[in-house]
């Protein structure tokens, strides 16, 4: 989606809903994304880039999750972005009727393919 590829604007108020998949909402960052307007901040960080590249095709989680936080470290220490809010969600489920629920993680959502592959009916 493309918010503005002009960047004629001084400030702009904007809403990413963030997949499972954490590669999509660290693509918005990428410079290859100033001329399409997905990254609408018109940042770009050549170290940034190499990790992004690398985080799509490592095979290896543990490395990939390296560069993921590295390429968080990068953008927080940029202040590529403010982030106004974080809104509040609620998510309800039945442990009556179905057993296998990932209740662990900090956020349980329903829509998380990887939140629901486990579930199964109660027998």
């Amino acid at each position: 989606m493309a918010c503005c590829p002009a960047f004629d604007y001084d400030i702009i108020v904007w809403r990413w809903e963030v997949d499972p998949e954490p590669g999509t909402v660290f693509d918005i960052m990428d410079t290859a994304h100033i001329p399409t307007g997905v990254n609408e901040t018109g940042y770009s960080n050549p170290g940034y880039d190499i990790l992004n590249a690398i985080q799509h095709t490592e095979s290896d989680e543990a490395k990939r999750l390296e560069a993921l936080w590295d390429m968080q470290q990068i953008a927080n220490g940029d202040i590529v972005q403010i982030v106004l809010f974080y809104p509040q969600t609620v998510e309800a489920y039945r442990t009556d009727r179905f057993t296998g629920w990932i209740t662990e993680a900090s956020h349980l959502a329903l829509e998380d393919f990887f939140s629901m592959i486990n579930i199964e009916p109660v027998k």
